[in-house]
Order: C-alpha cells, then structure tokens, then sequence
C-alpha cells in the first residue's frame, strides 16, 4: 500500500476540480481499504472512499484528510453469474457485456463513473439501470471491518439512490446474473 501526499484533487474527479489532498492512498483489495481506514482512524483524520471520481465537486481549497481510491477490478463469469470488481470502469463493463452477448448493460454506455458507483447511486439510462440484473453486493463496514454479501432482496434500491448512500458501506464486488443475448443488438443499443 502506496502512500502519496499532497496530490491534487483535481487529477482524481472527472470534472478536474478540487485542491490539495493531504494523504491519498490508491488501493486494490480489500484488505488495503481496511489499512487505510485504520491508518486514517490512528491519525484522527477524516477520510473519503472513491472510486471513480465522476459526481464529485471538489472545493479548491482541497481535503485535509485522506483520500482512499477503490480500485478493486476483476471481471469474472461464474456459475451463471457476472462477478465484477466495483473500481472497475462502468464502461469497461458495457462494452464487455455486449461483447460477451451479455444484457442488462447496454443502455449505460456513455455514463461516467465505476461500477461500484454505479451501484451506489443506482445509475441507469433509457429504462435500464444498474440493479436490474444484481444479485449480490459484497461491501465492507468502514466502521468494523467487517465484509458481508449482501443479496439482492437485502438492498434497498429507488430511482438513482441505494442504501449505501445511507449506511456508507463500501461496496467491494458486485455479482449479476448472466442473462444471454444478441451482441450485435447489444453494441447497436449502445451506440444510439
């Protein structure tokens, strides 16, 4: 686990805004997003998990904390389900899913942003969004440590909100169930 200082906000949000970091920490497990909230919590510092940077307005006076980047990705096929890491790009996810003659996907194409992101503001386009297919979130208690699987009927989803908005938990992987199609269809609803 790499430890940076004073970055700046701006080279991680997709608006590019935001001043001075104090401590930014990229990390790719799980187990690296505990250290950090430890290391965060040792120091009496406040601390913020992000993924993709999109939806964020950043103030130029910056963040006198520490910033932690999830950056867990992995995309895996598996017993009839579609197991993604939530850093991973949503539009590396799309066009995979259309690829791969996977639907559920298609119509997010062009919407900024991580997969876990995505879940977390329940993002979606032309009737479609990101719940629509998800079986299971696996998330950490930043407050515990704790890492739980969380299936679909434990999850309250609404229009562009989810309970981890509320609960602050940390969504870690996110698996969908495998529903096939056409991949032509699928590449020709994303690009209109």
């Amino acid at each position: 686990m790499t430890i940076f200082e004073n970055i700046l906000f701006s080279s991680l949000t997709t608006l590019r805004i935001g001043g001075p970091v104090r401590y930014f920490i990229p990390v790719f497990n799980a187990e690296d997003i505990t250290s950090a909230i430890k290391k965060a919590k040792q120091e009496n510092l406040p601390f913020i998990v992000i993924s993709g940077g999109s939806n964020l307005l950043v103030s130029d006076r910056g963040f006198d904390g520490m910033v932690i980047q999830n950056l867990i990705t992995g995309l895996e096929e598996k017993d009839g389900e579609l197991i993604v890491g939530a850093g991973m790009d949503l539009q590396k996810l799309v066009w995979t899913a259309n690829r791969r003659g996977i639907v559920g996907f298609s119509k997010m194409a062009g919407i900024p942003g991580s997969v876990g992101g995505a879940v977390y503001g329940n993002a979606g386009a032309y009737g479609q969004q990101i719940s629509d297919h998800l079986m299971w979130v696996e998330v950490l208690n930043p407050q515990t440590g704790e890492v739980k699987k969380l299936t679909r009927d434990k999850i309250e989803f609404s229009y562009r909100n989810s309970q981890f908005k509320r609960t602050k938990e940390i969504i870690l992987r996110i698996g969908f169930k495998i529903e096939k199609g056409d991949a032509n269809t699928l590449a020709r609803e994303s690009k209109e």
